[in-house]
C-alpha cells in the first residue's frame, strides 16, 4: 500500500492507494487544515482509523506549490545516479540555493519529435530548499513515528494523472503569486514544465484537441472556462501512481522509486486514474463545445447587419448590371450597319464626282460634295437600291476654280422601308471620294 500525503498549500490531503493483480484501489482519508500547526494529532488519528501497519506502507509526500524551481538540463534518468553528486556540487550555479540545503530530483522529458526538436535537453533538474520541506517532514515523522520514503514535487505527479491515453493534454499549476504555469504532456509523458500560461493563451485548446486540468489549489478562485480541474483526493491519488507509472521517468527530491514492477501495474495504474478522472472529464469537454458553439453564434450575430447590408447592395448592384445589359443588347439588337449603304453611295456616283462630308443617321443620308453637274448625283442617288426619296437641301452652286458644281443632297435609307430595326446613332465623315 501507499499511504499519499498531499501538500495543498497550508492543508494536507491523505489517501490511501493499494494495487494487485486485480487492479488498483483508491480510498480517501482525510483533509487536514492548517496541518503545520495542527496536522500531527488529525494525521495520526486518521491513519489510526485505516488499521494498517505502516511498516508494510510506503509513505510518499508531495511538497506545496511554488516550492519548487525548474532548470532544463541534458542528464537523463538513465544516468541520473552517476551524475547527482557533481550537480549537487554546482548547484549553487544553477538555483539560489545551497548544495546542503537542497532536495533534488529529476523529471524525464520527452522530446517533441513532431516539430523536428532535438533531444539534447533531455530533462528537468527540479529542486526544493530543504528548510522549507523540512517542516512537513518534522510534522509527519511526528505523527506517523516515521519520515515519509519518498517526496515529490508537484511536477512529478503529473506522470500519475492516467494521461496515456489522451494525446495531448496541459496540467495547470497555480502559484502561490497568483501566476500560472502548465505542464505539458503527450501520451502521458512530459515534453515541457512550467511554462507562462493564462487563458487567452490557450483559448482554442479545445478545438485543437488539447486536454486541459488544473491541479488543485488552496486559493477559493474562480475555475478556468474548459479546463477540467482535478479533486483533492485524485491529486494525492495521483501523486502515489506517478511512483508506480511514472518510476521510470523520474527520480524522486528523497528516497527511490521502485524500477522493477509488475508488468501489470502500469497499465492498472493508468486504467484507474482514467476512471477516476472520466467522470468529470466528459460534462467539461462537452462545455468547453458549448461555449465554443455559443461563441461562434454571438460572432454571428454581430455580423448579421453587416451581411443584411451587403446582401442588399449586392442585389442592388445584380439589378444595375441587369439593367445595363438590357440597354446594351437593345442598342446591339437595333444596330444596322452602315457600310453596305456607304459601299452602295460610293458606286452610285457619277465619274468626277467627289464626296467631302457625309452624315448618316438611323434613317437618312446628308451628302456633300462638288461633281460636274449636281443634277447626275441627285439621279444616281434617286436609282440606287439603298436609298430613295433624294432630293436637294440646297440650290447646288459653283466651284468656278474648280469648274465643279456643289451639292448638298438628302436621301432616306430604303433599310428602314423594310421594316428593320433602326440605328440610334449618327455617324458623319468626310473626305470619301
Amino acid at each position: 500500500p501507499i499511504l499519499s500525503l498531499a501538500a495543498i498549500g497550508n492543508d494536507l490531503v491523505v489517501c490511501l492507494v493499494r494495487t494487485s493483480a486485480g487492479g488498483a484501489t483508491v480510498t480517501p482519508v482525510t483533509t487536514i487544515t492548517d496541518a503545520l500547526r495542527t496536522g500531527h494529532a488529525s494525521l495520526r488519528e486518521s491513519v489510526t482509523r485505516l488499521g494498517i501497519r505502516l511498516s508494510g506502507v510506503r509513505i510518499v509526500f508531495t511538497c506545496p506549490s511554488g516550492m519548487c524551481s525548474l532548470r532544463p538540463i541534458g542528464l537523463g534518468i538513465d544516468n541520473w545516479s552517476k551524475a547527482r553528486d557533481e550537480v549537487l556540487a554546482s548547484l549553487g550555479r544553477l538555483f539560489p540555493m545551497t548544495s546542503d540545503n537542497a532536495l533534488v530530483g529529476l523529471i524525464d522529458r520527452r522530446p517533441d519529435t513532431s516539430s523536428g526538436e532535438s533531444a539534447a535537453h533531455r530533462a528537468y533538474l527540479c529542486a526544493v530548499r530543504r528548510d522549507q520541506v523540512n517542516p512537513w517532514i518534522v510534522m509527519i515523522e511526528q505523527a506517523l513515528g516515521r519520515a515519509p520514503d519518498i517526496v515529490l514535487a508537484p511536477p512529478m505527479a503529473t506522470l500519475g494523472l492516467g494521461l496515456q491515453q489522451t494525446e495531448h493534454a496541459g496540467v495547470i499549476e497555480r502559484q502561490p503569486s497568483g501566476i500560472c504555469t502548465i505542464h505539458r504532456l503527450e501520451h502521458g509523458e512530459i515534453t515541457a514544465l512550467s511554462e507562462p500560461w493564462s487563458p487567452e493563451v490557450d483559448e482554442s485548446a479545445a478545438l485543437a484537441g488539447i486536454r486541459l486540468l488544473e491541479l488543485p489549489t488552496a486559493a477559493t478562485a474562480q475555475p478556468f472556462p474548459g479546463v477540467e480541474r482535478i479533486d483533492p483526493q485524485q491529486y494525492a491519488a495521483s501523486c502515489a501512481l506517478a511512483t508506480i507509472v511514472g518510476s521510470a521517468h523520474l527520480a524522486p527530491l528523497l528516497g527511490r522509486t521502485p524500477r522493477r514492477l509488475p508488468s501489470w501495474v502500469a497499465p492498472a495504474a493508468a486504467v484507474l486514474l482514467a476512471a477516476i478522472l472520466v467522470g468529470a472529464s466528459f460534462p467539461l469537454r462537452a462545455a468547453r463545445y458549448d461555449r465554443a458553439i455559443a461563441e461562434a453564434a454571438r460572432e454571428e450575430s454581430a455580423i448579421q447587419p453587416d451581411f443584411v447590408r451587403v446582401s442588399a447592395q449586392r442585389q442592388e448592384a445584380e439589378a444595375r448590371r441587369n439593367t445595363l445589359q438590357t440597354v446594351v443588347q437593345n442598342h446591339l439588337n437595333a444596330w444596322t450597319p452602315m457600310t453596305p449603304d456607304l459601299a452602295a453611295l460610293r458606286e452610285a456616283m457619277p465619274d468626277g464626282a467627289f464626296i467631302y462630308r457625309y452624315t448618316l443617321d438611323a434613317n437618312h443620308l446628308t451628302i456633300h460634295g462638288e461633281a460636274p453637274r449636281a443634277s447626275d448625283v441627285l439621279l444616281a442617288i434617286e436609282r440606287s437600291d439603298a436609298f430613295a426619296a433624294a432630293q436637294q437641301v440646297s440650290p447646288p452652286s459653283s466651284a468656278e476654280e474648280r469648274g465643279l458644281e456643289r451639292f448638298h443632297i438628302r436621301a432616306a435609307r430604303r433599310i428602314i422601308s423594310q421594316g428593320q430595326a433602326a440605328a440610334p446613332r449618327s455617324r458623319t465623315q468626310g473626305g470619301a471620294r
